[in-house]
């Protein structure tokens, strides 16, 4: 101890200011280390909301139904927040029926999740109403943006629709930018030849709405296109 006091007596007074200063980042290193050690960074906050086909998979969606059949596809939610979560999802569509559970609803509770907890829940939707629904009245061909229809009655701007639906041709989806009498503008060139008679009908939304519990504006939404004849 008399050798460090007679040590610090004989330093100079610059070379006890640096001796403080080097202290004193010490023991702030240690500190900030003690309390990094402590106190685990928490991770990014986030939730996963998706929609798998019936098998689990990201194939095979119920993208074309006739009235009344049941669209079955399974709703995915994984919770990321860093603590307890719950969620509902609503469900909105154009004339549709939803069932999970076997009862008819229009919210779906997750329950309470845990941190990188995973829901998943079958959901089978029925559509109570046909897609409006016309056909080619001449030829649409590949890079042209018109469609000459027998009839352009039920179809709005903006709708989406499908033209070519068919098990041996090539159909496309494609959104209305106009509408004149007979003749429907889309808003992108067509990408295939299509036939006098192709059938060009309304793609309805089926939309998956989540909201986390006490939340009043969605917190996340993912959606299915699905046509009905």
């Amino acid at each position: 101890m008399r050798y460090w006091r007679g040590y610090w007596e004989k330093q100079g007074s610059l070379d006890k200011v640096l001796s403080i200063i080097l202290v004193v980042a010490i023991v702030g290193a240690l500190v900030t280390l003690g309390y990094v050690i402590a106190v685990p960074k928490v991770g990014e906050r986030f939730t996963e909301l998706y929609i798998l086909g019936p098998d689990g998979k990201a194939e095979d969606y119920p993208t074309s139904l006739h009235v009344g059949d049941e669209g079955k596809i399974i709703l995915g939610v994984v919770n990321h927040e860093q603590m307890l979560q719950s969620y509902e999802v609503r469900v909105r569509g154009e004339s549709i029926k939803v069932y999970f559970e076997g009862e008819e609803v229009d919210t779906i509770p997750t329950g309470i999740l845990e941190n990188d907890e995973k829901w998943e829940e079958p959901i089978i939707f029925i559509p109570l109403s046909a897609s409006s629904s016309t056909i080619l009245a001449s030829p649409a061909l590949k890079e042209q943006r018109t469609l000459e229809v027998a009839a352009a009655d039920g179809f709005e701007v903006g709708d989406y629709v499908q033209i070519g639906i068919s098990e041996d041709k090539d159909t496309e989806f494609a959104q209305i930018d106009a509408i004149a009498g007979n003749t429907i503008t889309l808003k992108a060139d067509l990408r295939y030849d299509h036939d006098v008679g192709a059938i060009v009908v309304e793609s309805q939304k089926v939309e998956f709405l989540l909201y986390k519990a006490g939340g009043g504006e969605p917190y996340l939404e993912c959606h299915l296109w699905i046509t009905v004849t």
